[in-house]
């Protein structure tokens, strides 16, 4: 997908983008007598040429959406006189004509005195000169580097368990209705107030912004004030939201990465991917294309994605959605006397370990409203917890506790493992002191070992 123009930097941005002439890696020309060095900015590039002896009159060309088409190299090409934006205008930068359309606009605007100082010819020349280096100069943007070795592990979570990792991205996908949109938005929130939910821990708080592209405003608010209050934070706490129902992801783009940029966004939540607006998210180059929007942004980003109606175990759309993401995670929801269970299994993960399955249980009132978010106690939700995959130790200690006391044969026949596994696990629960045993004929029959020190009863 090709970047989209968006306007120069504002005034307050102007000295970082300034700062970055000695920062940033530049390409040099000199023809004639002019000289223009470009310097990459985060959002595109600038150029700053000195028309007065002492350097008290800069003019600044300015680059952004710069990209590379079937008919040439386009940007959004910005003028500038010291902080006053002459002319601007997206274009084609190979059409002579084009530019030096531009060039000649923002000359008509320059007093008596700039106009002497910087003939209409020589503008012409900078702007000429500047398009003419600004592909070769973007392209040092992706220019191969010598990578030194780093230790440490392979990703930073800044949640625990680590469903979402520094600079990478999380889909959160299920049917609708399922909870999904609670539980990302309970997850924004407690990363921006660095806060715990259930058995959701932010490592660090980070600051967050919510896409809301699903519902209308009214129902983030009301929901933003019961997720407060169920968090114990302040019930008018306030946080970052973009609402936008009813539009979609490429047409909020460029007010997307401004805010960003703006208030230093860590988090970004999206709700959802199936409104992305690039083409049908079956195809593989839509989908490519929504992958390369959110990772360009260069945040830790977490997309809600639907499931097919017959299908809820993967997300709806190209396998390339799943290849893009760092890690994937399928809502597993159980409703029950006014509680909804909502466990989050890992089916997909990079770099950390896909045992995590921590379950929130939501409780609300008789009239719908939330009440509280907690951890779902074991055992509290059965239909999401056959979705589990416990280590044996685990599934030993629930089997004996829901069936009873049983031998490492029925137990092994029970779970479909190895006798001699399931027999070693068990001695080595009872040795941990979960376990009890005592013999039956030739047989080894174990149980669990109650807390308030009575075992199970041995039949």
């Amino acid at each position: 997908m090709s970047p989209l123009a968006r306007p120069g930097p504002p005034g307050d941005e102007l000295t970082t983008c300034r700062k970055a002439l000695s920062q940033r890696p530049s390409q040099r020309a000199a023809e004639g007598g002019v000289a223009v060095e470009i310097v990459l900015t985060p959002d595109g590039a600038i150029a700053e040429v000195s028309l007065a002896h002492n350097g008290t009159l800069p003019l600044r060309i300015q680059a952004t959406g710069i990209r590379r088409e079937r008919t040439g190299t386009h940007a959004t090409i910005y003028i500038y006189l010291q902080d006053r934006c002459l002319a601007w205008s997206h274009f084609n930068l190979e059409r002579d004509e084009e530019r030096t359309r531009l060039a000649r606009k923002a000359h008509r605007l320059l007093s008596e005195l700039d106009r002497e100082m910087v003939p209409e010819q020589q503008l012409v020349h900078y702007v000429d000169t500047f398009c003419r280096q600004l592909w070769p100069a973007h392209l040092q943007r992706y220019s191969a580097e010598l990578l030194s070795p780093e230790s440490g592990p392979p990703a930073d979570p800044i949640l625990d368990p680590p469903l979402l990792v520094e600079g990478g991205g999380t889909i959160l996908y299920g049917p609708p209705g399922r909870g999904k949109s609670y539980t990302a938005l309970v997850i924004a929130i407690a990363v921006d107030a660095g806060v715990a939910v259930g058995p959701l821990t932010p490592l660090r708080p980070a600051r967050a912004l919510y896409i809301n592209l699903e519902r209308y405003r009214t129902s983030i608010a009301r929901r933003l004030h019961a997720l407060n209050c169920a968090l114990g934070l302040p019930p008018s706490r306030p946080m970052l939201v973009i609402n936008a129902r009813g539009r979609t992801l490429l047409d909020l783009a460029p007010a997307i990465e401004m805010t960003i940029r703006q208030h230093r966004i860590s988090l970004l939540v999206l709700d959802s991917l199936s409104r992305a607006g690039m083409g049908s998210l079956v195809e593989d180059m839509s989908a490519n294309r929504v992958m390369d929007m959110l990772n360009s942004w260069e945040v830790t980003w977490l997309a809600i994605a639907h499931t097919p109606r017959a299908d809820s175990s993967h997300v709806y759309g190209s396998i390339m959605l799943d290849a893009a993401a760092d890690i994937c995670i399928q809502a597993i929801t159980q409703t029950a006397d006014g509680r909804l269970g909502v466990g989050l299994k890992v089916t997909k993960a990079n770099d950390i370990a896909m045992s995590s399955f921590p379950v929130l249980c939501y409780e609300f009132s008789r009239d719908g409203v939330l009440t509280a978010i907690r951890a779902a106690h074991p055992r509290e939700f059965a239909d999401i917890d056959r979705e589990r995959s416990l280590r044996l130790p685990d599934q030993l200690l629930e089997l004996l506790h829901d069936q009873g006391p049983m031998s490492a044969e029925e137990a092994a026949a029970a779970l479909g493992c190895s006798r001699s596994y399931v027999a070693e696990t068990l001695s080595a629960l009872e040795r941990e002191g979960q376990l009890t045993s005592f013999r039956s004929g030739r047989r080894t029959i174990y149980a669990v070992r109650q807390t308030d020190g009575h075992e199970e009863e041995l039949m």
